[in-house]
This record gives C-alpha cells, sequence and structure tokens, in this order.
C-alpha cells in the first residue's frame, strides 16, 4: 500500500512509478510541480537580475544607498534627543545633519561624530544653522572632536567594495538598535 502523493489517500500500488491514487491526483500532482518548477525559475530570473543591477551600479549610486543606511542609522541613534542646532524636540521625518558639509568635506561624509539629528528647519532653512550646531556639538561631543572635525583630513576615496561593506555595516548597526 501506498500513501497518494496529492489526497493522502492510501492505494495499491501496482508499480513503483505508480505515486498517485487516481488520474485526477496525477494531473493535480503535476500542476503542482509545474507551478513550482515556474516559481523557481521566476526565483532565479529575479536574483539573476538583482546581481546583474547590483553589478553595473554606478561607485556615487554606491554612496548615495551608503549615505542612506548611514543617515538611518543616525536618526536611529539619535531619537528622542533634541535638535542638534536648536534644541527642539525632534520628530520622525527629521534630518540627519552633516555638521561639516559633504560638498567641503567629503571625507567626513560617513563619520558617525559628524552626523546629529537635526529638524528640517534648522538643516534646510537655515542651511543647517552652522553656529548652533557648533555649539551643540560641543556639549554632545567635545570641544576636542569638534576641533578633529575642523582639521585637514585626507581625501577619501571608497572603492565598491568597501562601499558595498559600510552599507552592510550600517545596516547591521541599525537592525542591532531594534
Amino acid at each position: 500500500m501506498k500513501k497518494c502523493k496529492v489526497c493522502k489517500e492510501t492505494f495499491k500500488q501496482s508499480n513503483s512509478l505508480h505515486i498517485y491514487c487516481s488520474p485526477k491526483c496525477a494531473i493535480e500532482g503535476t500542476l503542482n510541480k509545474i507551478d513550482a518548477n515556474i516559481a523557481k525559475e521566476k526565483r532565479n530570473a529575479a536574483t539573476e537580475l538583482k546581481q546583474a543591477k547590483e553589478r553595473i551600479k554606478s561607485r556615487a549610486t554606491w554612496i548615495k544607498e551608503v549615505q542612506q543606511a548611514v543617515n538611518a542609522y543616525i536618526r536611529a541613534r539619535d531619537k528622542g534627543k533634541p535638535c542638534i542646532s536648536c534644541g527642539k524636540a525632534t520628530k520622525p521625518g527629521d534630518h540627519a545633519g552633516h555638521w561639516k558639509p559633504t560638498s567641503t568635506s567629503p571625507e567626513l561624509r560617513f563619520s558617525e561624530s559628524n552626523i546629529h539629528l537635526q529638524c528640517v528647519q534648522c538643516n534646510l532653512y537655515l542651511h543647517g544653522n552652522v553656529a548652533q550646531y557648533r555649539l551643540g556639538l560641543m556639549g554632545r561631543i567635545g570641544i576636542e572632536l569638534v576641533e578633529w572635525l575642523e582639521s585637514k583630513h585626507p581625501p577619501a576615496k571608497w572603492t565598491i567594495d568597501e562601499l558595498k561593506e559600510l552599507k552592510k555595516v550600517y545596516k547591521n548597526k541599525l537592525k542591532e538598535m531594534s
């Protein structure tokens, strides 16, 4: 006696290839296998497409993605803290503002001590509210670190592999906070 692979009823098996109890179950079982194969092929195609897209991403795209991961981490790290510049309570949607802008100090783009939660008003409309940002920064990280941020730094030229690793690091840091 054998158990049908579709309806689970027991039946008398006439040979080793006989795995269904009836033609109806055989059709249904075959259709299930076809559906499973189609789903597997779609998953494989989606994986191949994703890998192809990853291979053609530019360095600029990777920098943007790392910046998004860093900013998400900073927002989570500073959640509940007031705006670094004005001291007002922050809310979801506020920014991860850079003390030294990425345009003038790209080497500090991903430096955690250079990025803090900042309200939209200070970051966008007051162009960073830099005078107040510096005061808030001294209170949070100390004058020595502020002076280090303000000093000269060697230029950073991250490779795509380094950017991929940085993205993983910050995604993991964010996940660990959850």
